[in-house]
């Protein structure tokens, strides 16, 4: 098992979602088009309102509920947890929880969770990537657990 710690990440370009993409090929592709059993994810606002994500087939693991804000002194800081991706006998998981200001300069913490469909391929590559743009800035730290 794998922990992903993310501190003060930005991203290039305001009003986007945040992914999580995980690949068998050590990152030539990235599985997509429904490969992604289900995603879900929950959270709030500092406003107050809920924040509510979620897709049966997907193509990703989208981690946020609101789109991010563009303001570079407010970042994305969370964890993502990814669990058995040496199987091949049970489906890979990843979940976690990443809390940021989206476009309304809300507060926004968002607990989410995506799983492969496939059971027959070991997961060897994870990807963090913005709907759109790069990511500019930012600390991902990788922990590992050994059985």
């Amino acid at each position: 098992d794998y922990k992903i710690v993310m501190s003060d990440v930005d991203t290039f370009t305001g009003g986007q979602h945040f992914f999580i993409y995980l690949s068998t090929d050590n990152g030539s592709s990235y599985l997509g088009s429904s490969q992604y059993d289900f995603t879900i994810g929950t959270g709030y606002t500092s406003a107050g309102s809920a924040v509510v994500g979620n897709g049966n087939p997907a193509s990703d693991i989208r981690i946020s509920g609101h789109t991010f804000g563009n303001d570079d002194a407010r970042n994305m800081n969370g964890y993502a947890v990814l669990c058995n991706p040496s199987s091949t006998s049970s489906k890979c998981m990843v979940y976690g929880n990443i809390s940021y200001w989206d476009n309304s300069t809300n507060l926004v913490t968002h607990n989410f969770a995506g799983g492969l469909d496939a059971t027959d391929s070991a997961v060897n590559n994870i990807k963090f990537a913005a709907q759109s743009g790069n990511i500019t800035s930012g600390t991902f730290t990788l922990y590992g657990r050994k059985n």
